[in-house]
Formats: structure tokens, sequence, C-alpha cells
């Protein structure tokens, strides 16, 4: 995921994917734009990506690939090159130079051989290296650690949700679900980030105008203006996104949705942005005030020259009347 360039084409608008187990009133907020499917080549591995827009502000590419030997080491190091492949490829595509991209995996299983809790305990340190990139190999308690945060939506099958990755096994290989709900949380992390950085783009504007001398040729009402309907729009933006999440309802995809809620410390860019905007707010209206203040200083000052004025004219016709002057 990266902010996606309007100059694009932002594909054709679909329905939003609704999770398997939703309640009927479920909604989302969130505009889906499908652009044509593309397939890519990266060290010797066929990729088939469909790129999609949300809400007119995020490009998204859904990648899916298989690998010959998924479980053994090498399919780590594997792994990390043709994302790094693929992350190089759309940068490069979508002419994009910024820090705020997204990038998550998600190891797709639907067959294993015995039961899921002994294929887990088995695999358990692979899965941990995968889902973390570790370079080295964990202890039992970095293991737990990150394979913690699971979930199931039936008795054969378990999502564990983590920063960097996740593993899904399903026995039907119906992923779907789990899929559109990692897509959702990351792109409510990324929102997050864009807002707060427009929101560092608007402070710095801030404090250009704050302390400076008045002057009649100055752009700070201009700029003061823009401030404060960009500050305007980012608030509706946060109401939404905020919003947004609190629909997704209290069946299993909230379930699921609470731990990536939680591994992607959306609550806590939640809290970073809220106070932001707080701050935005309150220096807005300080500059506000001073950009208030500084025209009334401005009209009581060519209104004392208006009457010095006057008073030079009356002081000129008095001293000719009593001809003191020609």
């Amino acid at each position: 995921m990266m902010p996606y360039d309007p100059s694009l084409d932002d594909g054709q608008i679909v329905t939003a994917p609704v999770p398997k187990d939703a309640p009927y009133f479920y909604e989302l907020d969130i505009q889906y734009r499908k652009l044509p499917a593309v397939e890519k080549q990266i060290d010797g591995v066929r990729i088939r990506v469909q790129p999609q827009v949300l809400n007119h502000e995020v490009w998204v590419a859904e990648c899916f690939y298989s690998l010959p030997d998924p479980l053994e080491d090498s399919a780590i190091m594997r792994k990390q090159t043709i994302n790094a492949g693929l992350r190089t490829l759309f940068v490069a595509e979508n002419h994009y130079t910024g820090l705020l991209i997204e990038e998550y995996t998600a190891l797709l299983i639907s067959g294993i051989s015995g039961t899921l809790e002994d294929f887990l305990l088995d695999n358990r340190v692979f899965f941990a290296q995968l889902l973390r990139r570790l370079d080295r190999v964990p202890d039992d308690g970095q293991v737990q650690q990150i394979l913690q945060s699971q979930t199931r939506y039936a008795g054969d099958d378990v999502t564990i949700v983590d920063w960097e990755g996740a593993l899904v096994i399903s026995p039907g290989a119906d992923f779907h679900t789990e899929i559109d709900l990692f897509k959702i949380g990351n792109y409510h992390l990324l929102k997050y980030r864009l807002v707060d950085e427009q929101i560092d783009e608007q402070l710095l504007q801030l404090r250009s105008l704050i302390g400076r001398k008045f002057s009649w040729f100055s752009n700070k009402r201009e700029t003061l203006q823009k401030v404060v309907d960009n500050r305007i729009g980012l608030m509706l933006d946060f109401e939404n996104t905020d919003q947004s999440i609190l629909l997704i309802g209290d069946w299993y995809p909230a379930q699921l949705y609470r731990i990536i809620f939680d591994e992607f410390y959306i609550e806590e860019w939640k809290a970073i942005v809220s106070t932001k905007l707080e701050n935005l707010s309150s220096i807005a209206e300080v500059s506000q005030q001073n950009l208030t203040l500084s025209w009334s200083r401005l009209f009581d000052f060519i209104q004392l020259i208006g009457w010095l004025i006057v008073l030079i004219g009356y002081i000129f016709l008095f001293l000719h009347d009593a001809k003191v002057i020609p």
C-alpha cells in the first residue's frame, strides 16, 4: 500500500467485500476500485497482482504467489527477495518517492498432515521467523509472544496475526475474509500515517505565521484559510476512519479485526493523531486571533493617520485665516 496518485487510472468501482459470518447490518465506509490484474515474475516465481484503489487515496497491490517448499528455511529468504522486488517495482511504476508504504505478508496454507495442533507445534519456530523476519532463531519466549495473537473460525483452521505478517490455515482454502481484514487494517494504519504527516505540514505552516510582523503584502490570510480548511477535512477523515473500524461488527470478523487492531498499534496511532488535531486546532485559533489583531491594528493606524491629516488641514486653515501664512 502507498498513497494514490490522482493522475493515474483509478479503476472501476466494485462492491466492498463482505467477510464470512458477517452480521446483516455489516457496512464498511470504504470505496473499492479495481484495476486490471497483471502478472509479474521475480526470481523465477510467477506472481498474480490485483491492484486496487481505496477511497481514491490509497493504492493497493494484492500479490499472490506459491513457493515449491514453503515450510523450508530457504522459503524465508525467497519470500524476502520476492517482496523486495515487488516493492521496488511498484514504487517505480507509481513514481512514488515518499516513505508512507505499508507491506504485509500472509502465509496461506490449505492442506496439512496430522492435526492442526501438532502442525503448529512442529513448525512454530519457522512460523515465528517467517512472520517477524528474524535473522536468528528465536527462543521459546519469543516464539510464544509472536504466535500468541490468534483466532479461529472453526475447529480445523486458525489465523495468527503479527506486526509484519500473518499465518492463515484453512482446509477449504477460504482465505478471502482474512485477506480483506488484513487489507482494511493496513489501510487504516496507512491512513493514520497520512493524516499524521498532513498535520505536521499544517503545523509547520502555522509556525511560519506565528510571531511574524504584519505586512500588507503578506499572504497570511490565504495561508491561514488553507490551514483551517485542511484541518476541517482532516477531522472529517479522522472521524470516518474511526467509524469504519467500529462498523466491523461483533462476530468472527470482529474477533479477528480486534487482534489486527492491537497488533498494528492502531489505537496508539489514533491517540497520536487525535492529540495533534487538538493541538492544530488550538494553534490555528491563536493564529486567527493574531491575524485579526493585526488587521485591527492596521485599521486603527489608518484611522489615526486620517485624523492627523484632518487636524493638519484645520491648523493650515486657521493659520491661513489668521494671515500667518499666505
